[in-house]
């Protein structure tokens, strides 16, 4: 695939795009976030920050930001449901004709929604889901040097691949606002997951392009060690293949191989990190 231009209509004008963030007590890393969208190549229709009923002074420091840029409105939840919920009320809330998601605490290279949807322009038959690579950095500055690879490549993720490991990240992904599925709510772990097996699952398309424009700034997977967290996030693969099954989109035989897939993949994280404690303790 060439460079890819931006994607336009038949009438030449851009698609629209409303960008959705949670937001629960990270007053100070979403400035940053707000900061890579307002630098978008491709100009955003509006953001939406949903508050999940953060803690008093931190909701006000997240008006506060928000009221200092442009298109950005903050809706306040009154009830604690954690980020499919909020991700949810800001889908169901946007205009857009496609619905960017990104965490208060995650950011975007400069290029990404340009390139993501000049992609999706290019690809037939057009996806319902867009993602991109993710990376683990220390500053924005990093992620925005990143200086995108010519062509630009991308490729299909279908229910298969997505069977054996959750392959896209939720800053990652633009979707079309008509899509009828959702997060699942109530949960803090892989309830993302779920609903990509569920939309691939139910017959839509999903697109990655092979290009690192969505920026993390988390430690990584088990890098604090065993604990609770960790075990929630094992179960939350385990739920998220049984939602998915119950929703239609899997079959039982599906199901039970991915439980299978991340059975062994959970036992080798494990392993990992207890071998890296105990070389810790020695």
């Amino acid at each position: 695939m060439s460079e890819p231009s931006k994607e336009t209509h038949s009438d030449g004008t851009a698609p629209s795009i409303s960008v959705v963030i949670p937001h629960y007590n990270s007053s100070q890393t979403l400035v940053r976030a707000l900061e890579s969208v307002a630098m978008q190549s491709l100009p955003v229709t509006e953001v939406i920050v949903v508050d999940d009923r953060s803690a008093a002074p931190e909701r006000a420091a997240a008006r506060a930001t928000a009221e200092k840029f442009a298109n950005v409105r903050l809706i306040s939840l009154e009830v604690n449901q954690g980020p499919a919920n909020a991700r949810n009320v800001g889908w169901d809330t946007a205009v857009g004709e496609w619905v960017a998601f990104l965490d208060s605490d995650d950011a975007w290279h400069p290029r990404k929604l340009e390139i993501q949807m000049a992609a999706a322009s290019a690809s037939a038959p057009r996806p319902d889901l867009i993602a991109c690579v993710t990376v683990t950095v220390n500053s924005w500055e990093e992620l925005s040097t990143i200086t995108p690879t010519t062509p630009v490549s991308s490729h299909w993720v279908r229910k298969r691949d997505l069977l054996i490991k959750n392959r896209m990240s939720t800053p990652s992904v633009i979707a079309r606002r008509q899509l009828s599925e959702r997060f699942a709510e109530g949960r803090k772990f892989s309830e993302d997951y779920q609903l990509w097996l569920t939309v691939t699952g139910k017959g839509h398309s999903a697109l990655m392009v092979d290009q690192s424009l969505t920026g993390i700034f988390k430690p990584a997977y088990g890098a604090s060690g065993l604990s609770s967290h960790t075990f929630r996030m094992i179960a939350g693969e385990y739920f998220a293949y049984v939602g998915a099954r119950r929703a239609g989109a899997l079959t039982r035989t599906e199901m039970a191989a991915g439980i299978g897939f991340s059975t062994v993949r959970s036992a080798t994280r494990l392993v990992r990190i207890a071998l890296r404690k105990i070389a810790r303790d020695r």
